[in-house]
């Protein structure tokens, strides 16, 4: 084949030599003979995780600044981690597999899918720790600036997961 046509393919496709057998062929690859019909309502846990878990985030962020100097207030706590949990369960809608689900923090180095779900677990735990000091009336500032901290890399994680050069249209 040329190796540098514009108009002739590059790639030379061969059958497989099983193919040249006289016995009955099967597909094996059912999904892509038979690809399942698709509504759009399939990514829609996906889309309520990531505008509740955004939305969590920045109300986190806005108690911090309106109650500076205060303890922040338990209703707005709570609202938050309505969204927080309400997020994290929509997720879950999604997998196909659901008792694989902890396999998912397993590719940290190079998936941010992987660091998205392990910031949205920690930013989770992070307001916990603050609702706890909410609660106990002890002082959050700390705590409250990391897990603030840990919600803006968790946004920063679920923009790159849509950074994908083999879809020009997301990225």
């Amino acid at each position: 084949l040329p190796n540098d046509s514009r108009t002739h393919p590059h790639l030379a496709l061969k059958p497989h030599p099983g193919m040249k057998s006289a016995e009955a062929k099967r597909t094996a690859n059912l999904e892509e003979v038979h690809p399942q019909k698709t509504t759009g309502w399939e990514e829609l846990p996906l889309v309520v995780f990531t505008l509740l878990l955004q939305m969590a985030v920045g109300a986190f962020i806005a108690m911090l600044w309106l109650f500076r100097g205060v303890s922040p207030q338990l209703i707005p706590m709570l609202l938050i981690g309505s969204g927080i949990g309400a997020g994290l369960l929509s997720s879950f809608a999604h997998l196909g597999t659901k008792r694989n689900a902890w396999r998912s923090l397993n590719h940290l180095r190079k998936s941010w899918l992987s660091r998205e779900i392990l910031y949205s677990l920690l930013f989770g735990a992070g307001w916990l720790v603050t609702l706890l000091g909410v609660v106990l009336h002890d002082n959050t500032d700390m705590i409250g600036l990391l897990t603030a901290l840990i919600g803006i890399e968790l946004i920063h994680c679920m923009s790159r997961v849509y950074r994908l050069r083999a879809v020009p249209a997301w990225d």
